[in-house]
């Protein structure tokens, strides 16, 4: 074989090595992926149960408030029946 050949031939080798190293590269970019994936997908039905519970604590708070105004209409009626009497 002539110098040319194996030259050549280290060439190719080095190629192949690089594509190698690049798809071993390519592949734990994609594990990393998947992690970060998995992690946003918990995150998100984490945030999804704060805004469960954010709701359901607008809604009483709401609720609270309507009783509370019927509570004060109920105690003018009464302080008003008291200074009619």
């Amino acid at each position: 074989m002539t110098l040319f050949e194996w030259l050549s031939m280290g060439v190719g080798l080095f190629q192949c090595g690089l594509i190698a190293w690049g798809i071993w590269v390519m592949r734990g970019s994609n594990e990393s992926r998947v992690a970060t994936n998995q992690l946003m997908i918990a995150q998100s039905k984490a945030l999804t149960d704060i805004g469960a519970g954010i709701r359901e604590q607008v809604e009483l708070s709401r609720a609270q408030r309507a009783e509370q105004s019927e509570q004060s209409a109920g105690i003018r009626a009464l302080l008003e029946r008291g200074q009619q009497a």
